[in-house]
């Protein structure tokens, strides 16, 4: 929650006398910035240049024109408006009459032209848009992430209720979320009797009991798909008039905060726990579900079904087939500059989301700037710019051919153009290797000649100094694929001190086999992120390996399916350095044009060049790119908004929230070099991080990596259950199978994870729960039954 969103502080809802407008602002306590009475920005930037700090706020709202007060809806504040707009006609108001009984009590202002502003918290786990399409209805608008309103005391603006912030209903957050064809209508709601509690119908509220018991005794393993299928099948009861709302939400929410967490894992945190159960929750309510006609028995729950119990068929949840994943963010192409035209010319050769060309190309950038330039945000601060990219998606996902364009296609060349003078300096060293090793066959005469004429009485002569800079020169290079710590360290000490790409087209192996080689190497990988000094210990060599700046970049696959085996490590941070580049597939078309790859090959070659500084005393050393100063207050109120999040988020997220500055810091650099390196002209290499680059990779980290993290970590974190019930289901959807039969499923077809009966029940009966099978009934011979889970039929429509 923002600072102007806290408990107990209300944003005053009238103009203070002597109070300037910049004073208003300021005291409301939520990010500003000015605006005309028309609503249009003031300043270039608009609700980007929003700000909480006093005198920027004065500086910002002395500008000509300012005199109305926005304020960015989204994280930035802390809510979402749902905007009833009654301008030109426009029917919001109807709208907001036949929903009235359904919404919270929520803090409300009346805008200038009569219509209305609802202002909810943000939902977890959640992003919505900003949308002025009338997603939710005709009239009414959303305004959420990337858009702003005008706040009182505005001219023209009041508050009609000054409650706090609401959170959101469910069926508000589906209707902000869907398609525009889709705008809600105002839901039936069922007549009540007079035997209905005060909360819902008695089946309603007996299916809510039984819900709740089954998420308290769900056993290890089951307890997520449990709690999502509870809260789906009591939203679509709420939805249908069954039971209110709040309440059963309410009881949900005691149920999931009740769940015990398993022996050695990670502990359920409350967050986590909530936003599953609203997700559930929500997406019931898009499917209205009413008691069964008088007669038919009430919902009895049972976490061991019976075969041959009969129900009338669910609505199936589509959801299992994903596994419940949160949906990919859009990349912002915009942040690229001069390269987005070649990223889509390259995607579209490769058949692939533009994500998967992204990915290699941050990284390779990364590494061909490498320990020549380094980010600093302020003394004390510095950050090489070597990013960790991996790609994720399945097989045939077009992962690599994403990256050939760079991995394939520019790289090499930057490769052969960096040999540069290296034979002449091999050659060199070779002349000067056989002129040492014959000082030390003449010493070695001179000794046997000292001691056959022992008459002389001569002491042996002492052995010739070595000359220290006689060190085999090592080829340059800037590409590595499957080595040990110690031939990277190697490289980087001799050949390569400004940095290496590691590429691996599955990160999973070199991930788990960190320590295969010595209890080292996950250290040594650890440290080479940061770019510090750092010295690898032989056993067969009395000689160590001094690293002065241990820093490679790192391009790499994975695919979904192994994401909970590299997940399944310790949190020492390792994983929250990766970004990640998950993108749902795109269908195959043929492309309109080849990239331009002798562009993209130049461009690069305006980053090789780049030298390292020296220091006193001659050795290597990056050059530090300072932030400019006016980018300091956008790094400040990034690195706050991170802060804030990561104090709600667990396990591996957490993790990411904390290093999301110095990431930040990190694309900072990277963008500004790889904008100056993709520009026409001549212009020197940059020697300040600009305050746009830096908005950039804030944007670039605030919406696409962290949401992608998400998305990452919440499906590793998915139980083999929720994993085989996806595997069972995607299956089905394939082969239109009209049941699922134990047996045959198990001998003929043996599915990833499914090869025994056990773990084909435990897929069928998850499935069972979200409306894709009904319960089995048995035949076939004595003592071996055939037992087989028919299909429901209604997923036959829904999959069409």
């Amino acid at each position: 929650m923002s600072a102007g969103m806290e408990a107990g502080h209300h944003p005053r809802p009238l103009p203070l006398p002597g109070l300037s407008l910049a004073d208003e602002a300021t005291a409301l306590g939520l990010p500003c910035f000015p605006c005309r009475l028309d609503r249009v920005p003031v300043t270039a930037n608009g609700f980007k240049d929003a700000t909480r700090d006093p005198d920027t706020i004065r500086h910002l709202f002395s500008r000509s024109g300012a005199a109305a007060i926005g304020v960015p809806t989204g994280r930035a504040s802390g809510f979402n408006v749902i905007d009833v707009d009654v301008k030109h006609g426009k029917p919001g108001m109807e709208w907001y009459a036949a929903h009235r009984h359904r919404l919270p009590r929520t803090r409300t202002h009346r805008t200038q032209n009569g219509g209305l502003h609802l202002l909810f918290r943000l939902p977890p786990g959640v992003e919505i848009r900003n949308d002025q399409k009338a997603r939710v209805a005709p009239g009414v608008d959303v305004r959420g992430e990337g858009g702003y309103v005008i706040y009182p005391p505005t001219p023209g603006y009041t508050v009609e209720d000054d409650a706090e912030p609401a959170e959101m209903p469910g069926w508000l957050v589906e209707a902000c979320l869907r398609p525009k064809s889709q705008a809600v209508e105002p839901a039936p709601r069922r007549e009540r009797s007079k035997t209905d509690s005060t909360h819902g119908t008695p089946y309603g509220v007996q299916a809510l009991a039984g819900e709740c018991e089954a998420i308290r005794r769900a056993p290890f393993g089951e307890q997520e798909h449990t709690i999502n299928s509870a809260g789906l099948k009591i939203g679509s009861l709420v939805a249908g008039g069954e039971l209110e709302e709040e309440p059963a939400l309410a009881e949900l929410l005691a149920a999931a905060r009740s769940v015990p967490s398993a022996p050695g894992r990670e502990p359920w945190s409350q967050r986590e726990l909530e936003v599953k159960v609203r997700r559930g929750f929500a997406d019931g309510q898009r499917q209205p579900r009413q008691a069964p006609p008088r007669g038919e028995p009430l919902p009895q729950r049972s976490l061991a079904d019976e075969p041959g119990e009969e129900a009338p068929p669910e609505t199936p949840d589509l959801r299992v087939l994903r596994l419940h994943r949160r949906p990919p963010p859009a990349l912002p192409l915009d942040v690229f500059g001069p390269w987005q035209g070649w990223m889509v010319d390259a995607a579209e050769a490769a058949a692939a989301p533009v994500d998967y060309v992204a990915a290699p190309l941050l990284a390779a950038v990364s590494a061909v700037i490498g320990n020549a330039r380094w980010a600093q945000a302020y003394s004390g601060w510095e950050e090489p710019p070597h990013l960790w990219c991996v790609s994720v998606g399945d097989s045939g996902g077009s992962k690599s051919p994403g990256a050939d364009a760079v991995i394939s296609g520019v790289l090499p060349a930057i490769e052969e153009r960096m040999a540069g003078d290296f034979p002449n300096r091999l050659r060199e060293w070779q002349a000067a290797s056989e002129i040492e090793k014959a000082r030390k066959e003449q010493w070695a005469q001179a000794v046997r000649d000292a001691l056959n004429d022992k008459s002389k009485g001569a002491a042996p002569p002492l052995p010739p100094a070595p000359d220290s800079d006689l060190v085999e020169p090592m080829a340059p290079q800037l590409v590595m694929h499957d080595v040990t710590h110690e031939q990277v360290a190697l490289r980087l000490s001799n050949g390569s001190p400004k940095g290496l790409l590691m590429v691996r087209d599955e990160l999973a192996g070199h991930l788990k086999g960190m320590n295969r080689y010595s209890e080292a190497a996950r250290a040594f990988w650890l440290e080479s992120y940061g770019g510090r000094s750092y010295r690898v210990d032989r056993v067969k060599l009395p000689v160590p390996i001094n690293v002065r700046h241990l820093a490679v970049a790192w391009w790499g696959g994975t695919q979904p399916s192994r994401l909970a085996e590299i997940m399944g490590e310790a949190d020492d941070g390792l994983l929250a350095r990766h970004v990640w580049f998950w993108p749902d597939p795109v269908p195959f078309d043929l492309p309109s044009k080849a990239p331009n790859m002798q562009w993209a090959i130049d461009a690069f070659e305006r980053l090789r060049p780049l030298e390292m500084g020296l220091t006193s005393d001659g050795h290597p050393e990056p050059v530090v790119v300072q932030l400019a100063d006016d980018a300091l207050p956008a790094l400040r109120d990034f690195g706050r908004e991170m802060f804030e999040r990561q104090q709600d988020a667990g396990g591996l997220l957490n993790s990411a929230f904390g290093k999301a500055r110095g990431l930040a810091l990190r694309l900072s650099l990277v963008l500004e070099y790889l904008w100056w390196a993709g520009e026409t002209g001549v212009r020197a290499p940059p020697t300040v991080i600009t305050r746009r680059a830096f908005l950039a990779a804030a944007t670039l980290v605030a919406e696409y990596i962290l949401p992608m993290a998400e998305r990452v970590y919440g499906d590793a974190a998915a139980s083999p259950g929720d994993r085989g019930a996806a595997t069972l289901a995607r299956w089905i959807a394939k082969t239109r199978s009209k049941e699922v039969h134990v047996r045959a499923l198990q001998r003929d077809v043996r599915l990833p994870g499914l090869n025994e009966a056990k773990a084909i029940h435990d897929a069928a009966r998850a499935l069972v729960d979200a409306g894709w099978l009904l319960l089995p009934g048995g035949s076939g011979a004595p003592g071996r039954p055939r037992v087989s889970y028919p299909v429901n039929p209604v997923l036959w429509t829904m999959l069409s």
